[in-house]
């Protein structure tokens, strides 16, 4: 067999030829092949010797510390000086010699908060240490998902809990409504008119509460879908004066924006309920300010097969500390919301196989409908 060269690199255990020396015709290091696909990867990937300086390191780490990928090999310490839970967690590691695997690490890069996990491996041979191998892997992809899991869960909650007292609900609010209507026929009788107006702030608050258990009964079953293809230029179009004339009552500009011409397999009437309702916040996040505008715009993102449907509004915005929240159930920012809205509006379109995002700086507010794309 052939003899292992004496570079570090060659200690690796994916450098191994399997060809006797002089039987093979071309052999390809393996450890060429495993460096490329290193370079290439998401993952930073470094890789120091014995003195803690610097090896190799691929483009992933270059972009994270702002090294060019030529740079003369310098301390790890050094490079990640920017970076402090970086720098207090790899000096632990190299002084007491710690190898582990997924470690949690968070610190910030532009103004950006990073979660990282770090694994740690000691290269070594016959107890002497050549060097250390470090991978980091960003996981805010994975934050957000562990969130989306979170939000599902108190939607689940508030489901169960809906569709356990709805009914006990229900049953005793339309007793109550119908002799409050029973008694108001009554009193027209006799001519109380002031007893009237009593009658009918009760009714009014009644519907109220039949409105926010039909609310909760929305997130506690799956909606009865009917799923047709349509262009969501056409749903906008069919609510266009229901908007523009809401619009209009509380002094904003409505604009529409329709680029797209793709389709999307939707429920029409749930679409439209979707719409409405954002297009309903954006007007109240105005109403303070006397003026604003109102901006629907529908596009389509052909290199992911999606199409956007964006309302937005130049109101305040939404504070940073809040948006992790707003899709949570019964949480508002209203005086007098009951904080269901964009729960029910997220399960509409998680059911027909899109999300929504928002996305909010200082200074007005977009929420964007995201949906998949069909052939007819």
């Amino acid at each position: 067999m052939c003899k292992p060269q004496s570079e570090l690199s060659s200690l690796f255990k994916t450098f191994e030829l399997d060809a006797e020396c002089g039987d093979s015709s071309d052999p390809i290091p393996i450890l060429s092949a495993t460096k490329w696909i290193l370079s290439i990867l998401p993952i930073v990937y470094i890789y120091t010797d014995a003195n803690e300086f610097m090896v190799e390191f691929n483009h992933t780490f270059a972009e994270l510390v702002g090294l060019s990928i030529v740079e003369t090999p310098q301390p790890l310490i050094v490079a990640l000086r920017e970076f402090p839970p970086l720098v207090s967690l790899f000096e632990k590691t190299l002084s007491e010699k710690i190898e582990y695997r997924s470690l949690l690490v968070h610190f910030e890069r532009k103004d950006k908060l990073m979660h990282v996990l770090v694994d740690a491996h000691m290269v070594k041979r016959d107890q002497l240490v050549y060097g250390w191998v470090f991978a980091c892997r960003e996981i805010d992809n994975l934050m957000m998902i562990e969130a989306q899991v979170l939000r599902h869960d108190k939607l689940a909650t508030a489901g169960k809990m809906a569709a356990g007292i709805a009914h006990e609900i229900r049953n005793p609010l339309t007793s109550i409504r119908g002799f409050l209507q029973v008694l108001e026929r009554d009193l027209t009788a006799v001519g109380l008119q002031k007893e009237q107006v009593y009658i009918q702030l009760m009714l009014s608050e009644i519907d109220r509460v039949n409105q926010l258990v039909n609310q909760m009964l929305l997130l506690a079953k799956p909606a009865d879908l009917i799923l047709e293809i349509v262009t969501p230029r056409d749903v906008i179009e069919s609510i266009a004066s229901i908007v523009q004339s809401d619009a209009l009552l509380r002094n904003v500009t409505c604009r529409f924006a329709l680029e797209t011409t793709s389709l999307v397999c939707v429920d029409r009437n749930h679409l439209k309920q979707v719409i409405l309702n954002l297009v309903s916040n954006a007007l109240d996040a105005m109403e303070d300010s006397g003026a604003g505008t109102l901006v629907i715009a529908a596009y389509d993102d052909v290199s992911n097969h999606n199409v956007h449907i964006d309302v937005s509004d130049t109101g305040p915005g939404i504070p940073s500390y809040m948006i992790d929240r707003i899709f949570d159930a019964f949480f508002t920012m209203k005086e007098h919301g009951t904080g269901l809205g964009l729960a029910i509006c997220q399960r509409l379109v998680t059911e027909f196989g899109g999300e929504i995002r928002v996305f909010s700086k200082g200074f007005g507010t977009t929420f964007s409908i995201i949906l998949p794309s069909v052939k007819e």
